[in-house]
């Protein structure tokens, strides 16, 4: 009776091997579609939104063609003239809830602002030797790199947009200036729990945002760092870092990134109830 037992509990444990050794890798391979699923939808979202402020970008500047204040500003500049366009600036401003605010320089005249809701780290983004540059480059247009500014009690994670345009025989250069706080929320509920850790790196290299675990964060920037050259071939958005996985993801339209890690850990903790039902 007890060959027998011992018999029959041998063959269960071989045929269970067997089984998860079989069933393993797929099970394996749909958790890590999931996260890999789920960081090309973080990126997807943040194409999303400044897709949104380009598009924001030209009503804006069909506005600032047709409306006699502004106009009158960039031809005549003075005192008078710089509060009427301010107020239709600040105007604009209300219409799409992402725009924090608006400046506007002519070729002539000044640079102005929608006078509410600007902060320190924007006036620095409009004096900056980058923004006088572009100003005086044809039909350019130029993201900043994200950074943080500060307005009563409350910070914003921002990006400005700035473009030339040629409206009215004269060039002008038109600046948004794009809250992002909300982008970044709906980020994180996108991320769930099917990511342990991951990073966001806009278009000039500069990474803005991080979620989870230092080490984690650390483990996908070396992995990122040595996947750098194929990052944008689509075979190559994996990569193995002692069995864990790092997808990295870079965007072809607007030039921003997102470096994701899955611990090992994670990948058997999801797989543990199958496991457990196996016994």
């Amino acid at each position: 009776m007890a060959s027998i037992l011992t018999g029959g509990l041998v063959a269960f444990i071989v045929a269970t091997g067997i089984s998860f050794g079989f069933f393993y890798p797929t099970f394996k391979e749909r958790e890590v579609k999931i996260s890999e699923n789920t960081t090309a939808s973080l990126l997807q979202h943040m194409e999303n939104t400044l897709s949104l402020v380009e598009n924001y970008m030209e009503n804006v500047a069909a506005t600032v063609e047709q409306n006699n204040d502004i106009q009158n500003y960039l031809k005549n500049p003075d005192a008078k003239n710089s509060t009427s366009a301010s107020v239709r600036l600040n105007n604009l401003t209300s219409y799409m809830g992402m725009i924090r605010g608006i400046a506007i320089a002519g070729q002539n005249a000044p640079t102005i602002d929608s006078m509410t809701n600007i902060g320190a780290e924007d006036y620095k983004i409009i004096e900056s030797d980058e923004f006088q540059k572009m100003t005086e480059t044809g039909f350019s247009r130029s993201y900043s790199s994200v950074y943080q500014t500060k307005i009563g009690s409350k910070s914003y994670f921002t990006v400005a947009y700035a473009r030339n345009y040629y409206l009215n025989n004269q060039w002008c250069t038109i600046v948004m200036f794009v809250n992002l706080n909300n982008t970044l929320k709906d980020v994180r509920g996108l991320a769930g729990n099917s990511l342990d850790a991951w990073y966001l790196v806009d278009s000039t290299g500069n990474t803005f945002y991080e979620y989870g675990l230092e080490d984690d964060i650390a483990d996908a920037r070396k992995a990122a760092e040595q996947n750098d050259d194929q990052k944008n071939d689509s075979k190559n958005k994996r990569k193995a870092l002692t069995g864990d996985i790092v997808f990295h993801n870079k965007s072809a339209t607007c030039g921003y990134e997102v470096v994701s890690i899955v611990n090992q850990e994670s990948i058997w903790m999801v797989l543990f109830p199958y496991i457990a039902g196996l016994f």
